[in-house]
């Protein structure tokens, strides 16, 4: 009996250490990102500050939950970005579907911050209907239609 409960210890103990050294490791591969996440019917996309590229975003629901949610009670138009601040990483992946309208795929693996509010310098390309048109603008509230 007493062999068994070692060996279920030892079990778990080799468990919990394969499972914290896997999220340490997806910590050292991932990058902070910041910028503008937009929400609603088919776009889940992401368009860092000061970069004038799109990503298609990849999560888990309960991820990027939140941000949803944020969006659906502090936005008063479909689209409207909020601004995010989240650990993850670029995807190299086939883009499909509603995806193949961004530059690539991006993985969010924790959301640190979510607010309504896109600060001065998070400075990005408009975006015009499919086109970019390029110039670089400060988004703010009153441009956005944020609540």
């Amino acid at each position: 009996m007493f062999y068994v409960k070692a060996s279920i210890i030892r079990s778990l103990i080799v468990l919990i250490y394969c499972c914290y050294s896997m999220q340490v490791k997806a910590a050292e591969y991932d990058n902070k990102y910041k910028g503008l996440y937009y929400w609603g019917p088919e776009v889940h996309s992401f368009q860092p500050c000061n970069v004038k590229k799109k990503y298609w975003v990849s999560a888990s629901s309960w991820v990027v939950g939140p941000a949803i949610e944020f969006v659906k009670t502090n936005t008063n138009k479909a689209y409207q970005p909020i601004y995010i601040e989240f650990r993850g990483h670029l995807l190299d992946e086939v883009l499909d579907g509603f995806a193949t309208n961004t530059d690539g795929l991006i993985r969010i693996s924790e959301i640190y911050l979510i607010k309504s509010k896109i600060p001065d310098e998070c400075r990005t390309i408009k975006w015009v209907d499919s086109g970019c048109k390029c110039t670089i603008c400060t988004q703010s509230r009153n441009k956005v239609g944020i609540k």
